[in-house]
């Protein structure tokens, strides 16, 4: 989980791990050099990212990670609605954001 708020990290993890999920929380700045995407490799099957952050947008953290790990999904995330202007183009989204239910 990405987001440069700890509140809403924190209420992804409280939400998710009881219900059995193995949440990883990226601090601030922690996930903008690859590093700890490169540390958890293999252990990070969906990534949860905030589209608005300071410095990295969602989608160029997720085109990272995707690189290094193309069979992570990806589930952006916003508190806002002015995200549609973090696509340019339909062609810059990582391939794993676009998957049915069924593809699981």
């Amino acid at each position: 989980m990405v987001d440069d708020e700890p509140e809403i990290r924190t209420l992804v993890f409280n939400t998710l791990s009881p219900l059995g999920y193995a949440v990883l929380l990226a601090k601030k700045d922690e996930w903008r050099d690859g590093l700890f995407f490169q540390q958890h490799r293999g252990r990070v099957h969906l990534l949860m990212t905030d589209m608005l952050m300071p410095a990295m947008n969602g989608l160029e953290l997720a085109t990272k990670v995707h690189a290094l790990s193309p069979k992570t999904r990806i589930l952006y995330l916003s508190e806002n609605d002015i995200v549609k202007g973090a696509f340019a183009e339909e062609s810059q989204v990582p391939s794993s954001r676009s998957h049915s239910p069924a593809q699981s």
